[in-house]
């Protein structure tokens, strides 16, 4: 029976199911073989799937845009769809030049109220005023700013690029009240710390939403004053997820998570409040990070519908306090759930490894991990794998496997590497590692004090002498240790060599 060739219909739900950039691509190729790219709507599916993939990085947007260059004649949902995707990304100003390459189009196509709001985003990212002026003067040209969406978003624009009179002239010159508008500008003044204005602006609001007391909290928290965002939190009548959320991941960054936090979760419980995925995980998260193990896992089996992150919360708390079996267990239990690891699930997986000595199952997991779920792996994993292998001393095995990291993008996971050459007195890899950093960074101390303790372990004295030797001719120092001791609440730093008065 001859193969069928795909309708777009069947092709979008293949891309719906699509996780990884290699799956775009296969699809790609699906269409380009079969003259389907050439069909908006399944030129449109498979750009959008690349704007919105969730490991969405640098790689899939600039596939995202090569996508987009070979759409011939892109309509307004297609350039709407990578403007978008740029806007908020770290090269805001590629969405400019493609608005540009729409104005100006062969086709005519013309902006409308969504182009015009990711524009005024991509601005607000960039925090250019200059430009930012000149889409709000298009926006009035058009006839959209009595848009609310749009105004809003110049409101927004205006703050985040510090145009702070600007923003608050637009709220006054509100004709009704917008509870959006004030939020767009209480927002900026909370993120950028600035609680006096903040507070003023809050407390003018003639209405408030839960949105406009979580940005308070978050504030206040954002910056560790965790006793003032607890004060606006207790005034709050209407509390959401996120406002639970924010007060516990407050907590937790300030160490104070152990009595507030378990207040927290008794309020939650004694008041009915759902306990949804992510305040779940915070949940969870908050109790691992304190050492109350069991009380994490009591609220991780309570929870019926656990996605990635709650199952990582779980998986990351076992493995950093040493329950290396529940660890693996738990991430096993995941796999028959049907649930997809991710990168954050595999960092931990392959810590657990590296903490228990398990060569055989690191590199199991390493290898499902990159052929099994394609994820790519980052420093972290890398940095993992380094220390499992050199804790065995494959020390070659453990430079294959690094080799293909650039030395500059990844001094880190070297110098890890070096520490292991040393500790298994291999020499002669000391020596090829500490070239590769001094390299990179001449100044570096790391490379010449790893050397020098390597050849110093092997009783090269000669050599450790000519290290220090260079080491002075150019002026290089070790940074001295320290130490710290908290008293009274007060972080006391003691340099090593460093007198002390009494």
């Amino acid at each position: 029976m001859a193969a069928t060739s795909p309708t777009p219909s069947t092709l979008s739900s293949f891309l719906e199911m699509a996780n990884s950039i290699s799956e775009l691509h296969q699809a790609h190729a699906v269409m380009l073989k079969t003259g389907l790219f050439r069909d908006p709507f399944a030129a449109s599916r498979l750009l959008t799937k690349a704007t919105v993939l969730p490991l969405s990085s640098t790689e899939t947007l600039s596939y995202a845009l090569s996508v987009f260059t070979h759409i011939e004649e892109p309509n307004s949902y297609i350039y709407n769809t990578i403007i978008r995707a740029y806007s908020t990304s770290p090269f805001p100003q590629l969405a400019l030049i493609i608005f540009l390459k729409m104005l100006n189009s062969v086709n005519k196509v013309f902006p409308d109220k969504y182009t015009l709001t990711f524009i005024v985003k991509a601005c607000a990212t960039m925090e250019n005023a200059k430009q930012g002026e000149q889409v709000h003067g298009l926006v009035t040209k058009i006839g959209l700013e009595e848009d609310v969406y749009v105004y809003n978003t110049l409101v927004h624009m205006y703050a985040k690029c510090g145009c702070f009179g600007v923003s608050r002239g637009m709220i006054d010159g509100l004709i009704e009240d917008d509870v959006i508008a004030w939020n767009a500008l209480l927002s900026v003044y909370a993120e950028r710390g600035l609680f006096e204005l903040a507070r003023e602006l809050f407390d003018e609001m003639p209405v408030k939403n839960v949105e406009s007391w979580n940005f308070m909290v978050s504030g206040y928290v954002n910056v560790g004053l965790v006793d003032e965002a607890r004060k606006v939190f207790d005034e709050m009548l209407v509390k959401d997820v996120v406002s639970w959320n924010v007060m516990i991941t407050g907590y937790t960054k300030a160490d104070k998570f152990n009595e507030p936090g378990k207040w927290v979760h008794a309020f939650i419980e004694r008041n009915g409040i759902a306990v949804h995925n992510f305040l779940a995980t915070a949940l969870v998260d908050m109790y691992c990070k304190c050492g109350c193990i069991e009380k994490g896992l009591e609220v991780f089996n309570g929870t019926l519908r656990k996605d990635i992150s709650t199952w990582n919360a779980m998986i990351a708390g076992f493995s950093n306090h040493g329950y290396l079996d529940d660890a693996l267990k738990t991430f096993n239990e995941l796999i028959a759930d049907g649930i997809k690891p991710n990168e954050v699930t595999f960092v931990s997986v392959l810590s657990t490894c590296s903490q228990g000595g398990l060569l055989s199952e690191g590199r199991r997991m390493f290898e499902l991990m990159i052929n099994e779920y394609r994820i790519q792996p980052t420093l972290v994993h890398y940095g993992c794998m380094v220390d499992l292998l050199g804790r065995f001393g494959l020390l070659e095995e453990a430079e294959e496997l690094v080799s293909k990291l650039p030395v500059k993008e990844a001094p880190s996971i070297w110098e890890s590497l070096l520490s292991a050459s040393r500790s298994h007195n291999d020499v002669k890899l000391a020596e090829r590692i500490a070239t590769k950093l001094l390299e990179v960074d001449p100044r570096d101390s790391a490379g010449y004090v790893q050397l020098s303790n390597a050849l110093a372990s092997m009783g090269r004295w000669d050599d450790v002498r000519e290290v220090r030797r260079k080491m002075r001719s150019e002026g290089i120092t070790k940074e001295p240790g320290c130490s710290m001791i908290e008293v009274d609440g007060v972080v006391h730093e003691f340099l090593a060599g460093e007198g002390i008065i009494l």
